[in-house]
């Protein structure tokens, strides 16, 4: 396995010294310009930098820079002016990403009024007769938040229909519907 390995690096390092001595020889600004783009456009397709030398050296082959011409067909995402001449400046090189299939839905923080309240709190007040007594919302104990003996507040889910508000004390039983839309509404379930 690792004399494969130092094979295959021995391989590499002699594509890219033939290839920087080639480069070197012949000082090609525009041999130079394409390759990074061969180097951009093969990116997506290569999944190392030792592939990408090798599809570059391959590429270049035994080729004079003259015969040289990059086209489409190298990468999908990449359109280039053909037939550059390699001894001159390109002066229009275009690249496009292909559309996009599928768009990111954009991530957002919901904001305060994004925020649906899934619960109110309610005032109860209540007779001075009733003080203390068991409470039940919608045929359940009533989650008091806060208590003193003739106002309790009691928190209670949202929904559309209204709500039942049940004191008993003893015998006495008070009873109350009513619709809560908003937060810290008062209700007198004993009137």
């Amino acid at each position: 396995m690792i004399n494969k390995n130092e094979e295959k690096t021995k391989q590499d390092k002699t594509r890219v010294d033939k290839f920087l001595n080639n480069l070197k020889n012949h000082k090609w600004t525009s041999l130079i310009i394409i390759i990074g783009i061969i180097l951009v456009s093969i990116s997506g397709v290569v999944k190392n930098v030792s592939e990408a030398i090798k599809s570059v050296v391959d590429l270049l082959g035994n080729k004079t820079p003259q015969k040289i011409v990059i086209t489409p067909t190298v990468h999908p995402s990449v359109t280039i002016t053909p037939n550059i001449p390699l001894r001159s400046t390109p002066t229009a090189i275009i690249t496009t990403l292909p559309e996009p299939t599928e768009q990111p839905k954009p991530t957002q923080q919901p904001t305060r009024s994004d925020i649906k309240q899934t619960y109110y709190d309610v005032i109860l007040v209540l007779p001075s007769r009733m003080s203390n007594a068991e409470i039940l919302v919608d045929e359940q104990p009533a989650n008091i938040l806060e208590q003193s003996p003739t106002v309790v507040t009691v928190r209670v889910n949202t929904t559309p229909d209204s709500h039942q508000f049940i004191i008993k004390k003893g015998g006495a039983i008070c009873k109350t519907q009513q619709v809560i839309s908003k937060n810290l509404i008062k209700v007198y379930p004993c009137q």
